[in-house]
């Protein structure tokens, strides 16, 4: 371990963060911290499989090319819980008949569709495998799938033509068609800003907060203006890995149980608030905005000038 190299690392990091720069700052970090764990000079080796990634023995057998991208530990670690409960799975983009047959297996109880634009591609048919001819791109063909399917997709994987047009157009057909907690996934997403700007947005969805919105109350926003975007209540979840993310519909927020509604929330603090003025009282100690602020957890500062409030009123004075 250098001590010098290590002071300079760190000088240096600091004078990035200094004006900002965090991830300047961070590279300067990583290296003061190699250096402290004596790690510099390890060479990574492969991460191995997991020996429970049922996926991946499955593939053993079909081998698609998804094993060379590495996507199958991402799949299975998304996937394991619904393989059992899926009844449809889409995958768009087929080309030959592994990866269709690889999910035939994979989900024992799903029928599995597969969009391809080359005809040739119906012999892929068999079992519980249904092959639909069109181009991914085409409203009409999008709307007629949708028609003849019925919508209601466990899972949808875009393993198609790979362009941010492609992706968008039929993410805008189809992933409204996914069950209320389905999961779509996204392949190849290789340099393409306006797909990674468009998964930018859906993780503000999933974290939106009204700008005029009292963060203590967190617990009490429990629904959103219906007027906000259809994507913001429906999406849950964004997972991005090297070259694919995951995206999962749900009911934002109300799929965190523990939410209630904004004035029950605040009749619930405001009982907390009664307590802590009745256990003040008992001990003599005043009651002013000071000594509440003393006895509150900072979480509940914003309600004291509520409760003083309530207090001048119940009094009269």
């Amino acid at each position: 371990m250098n001590n010098n190299t290590i002071a300079e690392f760190m000088r240096k990091a600091d004078s990035q963060e200094s004006q900002g720069h965090w991830v300047e700052a961070i590279n300067f970090r990583a290296g003061a911290v190699a250096e402290v764990t004596n790690k510099a000079a390890i060479i990574p080796a492969p991460q191995e499989p997991d020996p429970s990634n049922v996926l991946e023995k499955i593939a053993e057998t079909h081998k698609p090319t998804k094993r060379h991208h590495d996507y199958l530990k991402h799949y299975w670690r998304h996937f394991r819980d619904r393989r059992i409960s899926a009844k449809k799975v889409l995958e768009i983009g087929v080309q030959t008949p592994r990866s269709v047959k690889m999910w035939e297996e994979f989900f024992p109880n799903a029928i599995i569709h597969g969009i391809d634009i080359d005809e040739n591609c119906s012999a892929f048919e068999s079992g519980r495998v249904q092959m639909h001819i069109g181009d991914q791109t085409n409203e009409f063909f999008l709307t007629k799938f949708l028609q003849e399917t019925g919508g209601d997709f466990d899972v949808i994987i875009d393993d198609g033509m790979h362009t941010s047009y492609s992706i968008l157009k039929s993410f805008s057909y189809l992933y409204p068609a996914l069950t209320t907690h389905g999961i779509y996934a996204i392949e190849d997403i290789i340099r393409q800003p306006e797909t990674f700007k468009f998964l930018q947005y859906l993780i503000n969805c999933v974290n939106y907060v009204p700008d005029e919105f009292d963060l203590a109350e967190w617990m009490g926003l429990s629904s959103f203006d219906p007027n906000l975007p259809w994507l913001l209540h429906n999406t849950i979840s964004v997972a991005c890995y090297r070259y694919i993310a995951f995206v999962e519909r749900g009911f934002n927020p109300r799929d965190n149980r523990f939410l209630m509604p904004l004035e029950e929330f605040r009749a619930e603090k405001d009982r907390q608030m009664d307590e802590t003025v009745r256990q003040m009282t008992s001990k003599n100690i005043p009651i002013s905005r000071e000594t509440l602020l003393n006895h509150l957890h900072k979480n509940n500062h914003s309600y004291v000038d509520r409760l003083l409030d309530r207090l001048k009123n119940q009094t009269g004075n």
